[in-house]
């Protein structure tokens, strides 16, 4: 599901062949992420080519928002819907957005 990248300072997690980011993969997909956010001070999320995210996903991606404390979590590549459905749940202050 997740594939990771080392870069210097960063950890760059992409979902590659996931189009839904739903209550299937969210445990999954949480643990992941927390288990990442241990290991850098910056996690870069590739959502590039995720169409969807459910409550269950937002759910993961506040947990793990939660669990990094001070350090940043940056959404990349996210599509337009997507970032709507983080504005409509006033998450767009809380994370950080990259176009690259």
């Amino acid at each position: 599901m997740l594939t990771t990248k080392f870069l210097s300072g960063a950890i760059e997690a992409s979902l590659i062949g996931t189009v839904k980011v739903n209550c299937n993969i969210s445990k999954e997909f949480e643990a992941k992420l927390i288990e990442l956010i241990g290991k850098t001070e910056r996690l870069i999320l590739n959502l590039e080519g995720v169409r969807f995210i459910d409550t269950y996903g937002f759910e993961a991606l506040i947990n793990t928002k939660q669990q990094a404390k001070n350090k940043s979590i940056i959404i990349k590549n996210a599509n337009e819907d997507i970032r709507e459905l983080f504005k409509l749940l006033n998450l767009d202050e809380e994370f950080q957005f990259s176009e690259n």
